[in-house]
């Protein structure tokens, strides 16, 4: 991997040669799990030569494993573009679509009381003082984009994606009830050493956890909204999920979205700098 980042840092004009070693690193980060980075690295690669096929299927590979099915159709439309004969983007242009229809089709199910659960979710968020806003997450496996719920306690439920900006990866929390406190699942999460964390840095004691405020348009007012900063805050990794929804400015985008950074990495530094910080609300 050091070789291709290094390779990347000299300065020539050469965009055949960058799209090769761009498609290379895509190539390692995929074997690396690290299918973020795979993917960007495929596109950047077929930015630098848009007839090169083999990002086209890197990406596309990548895309289908992180559940960004209808970025995989696209990026696989377009390798169809270049070469139609590639019978490896056929296929996961067809396991991708295959995908896509049946979540699509699982969403639909939901039938025609869709609408007044609906109304109940945006009231039990009212009486809670919660804000939902208008639109999803959208850089997320669709399988991931799941709408909040109340269970038969009466508690709200939802999902927790974990977005590590270092690295461009996520993970996905499916159930978590509005109560928990943070710790709890970052915890269970940081167990173990992920596996893309090869230096390390990520560990429970270093972590930094951010929300990003005003991230999206509210779906109606309230009285508690008053601040409309957008940028990111940080939050402490005792507070609950409930009174991560009443900081004022949070709007929550259906799924709940957690930065991670880790303070021992000297990429924390640089995302204070360059990212805009909310030192308070």
């Amino acid at each position: 991997m050091k070789a291709w980042d290094d390779a990347l840092l000299q300065d020539f004009d050469d965009n055949d040669l960058k799209a090769k070693i761009h498609s290379n690193r895509s190539l390692v980060n995929y074997k690396l799990r690290n299918y973020g980075r795979a993917a960007e690295d495929a596109k950047a690669a077929i930015r630098y030569d848009p007839k090169f096929i083999k990002p086209y299927f890197r990406g596309a590979q990548a895309y289908l494993i992180l559940e960004k099915y209808e970025e995989c159709v696209k990026i696989c439309e377009e390798g169809l573009a270049v070469d139609p004969k590639c019978k490896e983007i056929e296929k996961v242009k067809a396991e991708a679509e295959e995908k896509l229809a049946k979540l699509r089709a699982k969403v639909s199910k939901l039938g025609a009381d869709a609408d007044q659960k609906f109304k109940k979710l945006i009231q039990e968020f009212v009486a809670r003082d919660y804000v939902l806003g208008k639109n999803r997450v959208h850089d997320v496996p669709d399988a991931y984009k799941i709408d909040p719920w109340i269970d038969i306690d009466n508690q709200l439920k939802f999902s927790v994606i974990l977005t590590y900006i270092e690295f461009n990866q996520i993970d996905f929390i499916q159930e978590v009830p509005e109560n928990d406190i943070l710790s709890y699942h970052l915890k269970e999460v940081f167990a173990e050493k992920l596996p893309w964390d090869e230096k390390g840095y990520y560990d429970y004691k270093n972590l930094a956890i951010f929300v990003e405020l005003n991230c999206v348009e509210p779906m109606f007012k309230s009285p508690h909204h008053t601040n409309y900063e957008r940028g990111f805050l940080r939050i402490g990794r005792k507070k609950s999920f409930a009174d991560i929804f009443r900081i004022n400015g949070y709007v929550m985008p259906f799924v709940l979205e957690l930065y991670v950074l880790s303070k021992a990495s000297p990429f924390f530094d640089k995302f204070m700098k360059e990212f805009d910080i909310i030192q308070t609300v």
